[in-house]
């Protein structure tokens, strides 16, 4: 896929331009908006992706989908490339080791029209919730304490104690994601007595079942 990603500045005479990149865009060639994982903070413009690639893409990920059916799920680079300092260790956002851990890839960005591109390879219907299995083992050699369901999502991955449901998820429970904000996935859990209860919990340790 070939695009420019982000920092394209709005021009005063009209259009976007990357100073970095030394590369002008039409008007409506990109939109002003926030990475996935809120990058940078103040927002800044982002090469809209032309339908004819969105498209040849969409057909190879289906033909990977029919030769592989083991497949789960789509994800995006920014939602599963790391990043690590120079001693080779992981690196979390605000340097808080009970927060998330940092990614250094922004793509395919939120020019990208992912929510659409996944349920379209995926044969997903509109409104129907689909069904995660939480894997918190992925978390512990990290020490990252993910358990319970947040009331919010957390910008930047900050853990706010105060706002925690009083039940954690269970290792391989089952639970439906009914949104998704930032790497943050709504999920509905059913208790032990039936009710129903909801929260925010990151995507990064649910994995799709079918």
């Amino acid at each position: 896929m070939v695009n420019w990603g982000s920092d394209f500045i709005i021009q005063p005479e009209g259009g976007w331009k990357n100073p970095r990149n030394n590369v002008s865009l039409s008007q409506d060639d990109a939109i002003f908006t926030l990475s996935k994982h809120g990058y940078p903070k103040d927002g800044c413009g982002w090469q809209k992706f032309p339908d004819a690639q969105i498209e040849a893409t969409l057909r190879m990920a289906q033909a990977l989908m029919a030769t592989y059916p083991t497949i789960l799920d789509i994800v995006g680079h920014e939602d599963i490339k790391v990043a690590w300092d120079e001693e080779d260790k992981q690196v979390f956002y605000n340097n808080d080791p009970e927060g998330d851990p940092m990614t250094d890839r922004q793509d395919p960005g939120p020019a990208f029209p992912m929510a659409d591109f996944r349920a379209r390879v995926l044969g997903l219907k509109a409104g129907n919730p689909e069904k995660f299995q939480a894997i918190l083992s992925k978390g512990k050699p990290l020490g990252i304490p993910y358990q319970f369901l947040c009331k919010e999502p957390a910008m930047f991955g900050r853990k706010n104690k105060e706002i925690e449901e009083s039940r954690p998820l269970q290792d391989k429970e089952i639970v439906e994601v009914i949104g998704r904000q930032w790497w943050f996935a709504k999920v509905r859990a059913t208790n032990p007595d039936g009710t129903v209860l909801e929260g925010w919990f990151p995507e990064r340790y649910l994995k799709r079942v079918r």
